[in-house]
């Protein structure tokens, strides 16, 4: 038994409340119940990194989100719209949702797959909206609206 624990069992033992741990200890568990694994932080990293790219450069956007008429010589578009977030209250949401399904999915999945997992899916949504938007712009009365605007958000 070490000292401190020897006092507080007699701190416990007297009836008095037992020490808090200290400074040290408690950032330690703080950061143990924030910790995500590595596939979900590197995401989250990207997710933030592209909504300050996006913040200090708003130009920038028109070049990451999905803008089907400009698609065919931006092919990147199709992946990259899924993590442009222009707004403050999106990026909130999708990151705590990010930390909170990463947590629960990648030690299931590993890494890797969850890397390759997030990647088909936001392909994957690119292509049905670049497809859907040309959908539209062909069914509905041929409005350039449906291939100009700007699609983009973190499913």
């Amino acid at each position: 038994m070490s000292s401190s624990d020897g006092a507080a069992a007699s701190a416990a033992a007297d009836g008095a409340a037992p020490a808090r741990p200290g400074l040290g200890a408690r950032l330690a568990t703080l950061a143990e119940r924030f910790r995500t694994p590595p596939a979900t932080r590197l995401s989250l990293v990207i997710l933030l990194t592209v909504f300050a790219l996006v913040r200090a450069s708003p130009d920038s956007k028109a070049h990451l989100a999905l803008v089907p008429g400009h698609t065919v010589p931006r092919f990147w578009n199709v992946v990259t719209a899924s993590w442009v977030e222009p707004g403050f209250f999106g990026v909130a949401v999708a990151a705590a949702a990010l930390v909170v399904l990463g947590r629960v999915v990648e030690p299931g999945m590993g890494a890797k797959e969850t890397a390759r997992f997030l990647i088909f899916v936001s392909a994957f949504v690119g292509s049905c909206a670049f497809v859907l938007s040309l959908i539209r712009f062909h069914f509905f009365g041929k409005d350039d609206k449906a291939l100009f605007e700007q699609d983009c958000g973190f499913q």
